[in-house]
């Protein structure tokens, strides 16, 4: 877990400059750590040798949730 996080930390450290050079820094950084954060996530929980959740089950229980699914 930690090689994971070293990683993540590594990468954002050589973009860091490039994203605050950039026009539009609110937005690209936004989508830049969204993507970061969630390339994170699922490195700690593989790393961990837990799955992680399955997108179409997890919109599985959202339509369910609002009774739009079988039930």
């Amino acid at each position: 877990m930690v090689k994971v996080i070293t990683a993540i930390c590594i990468i954002v450290l050589f973009n860091l400059r490039e994203l605050l050079q950039s026009k539009e820094k609110g937005k690209i950084m936004a989508i830049y750590f969204s993507f970061m954060g969630a390339s994170l996530a699922l490195g700690i929980l593989i790393s961990i040798d837990k799955q992680p959740t399955s997108l179409t089950i997890m919109i599985m229980d959202f339509v369910k949730a609002f009774g739009w699914g079988e039930g």
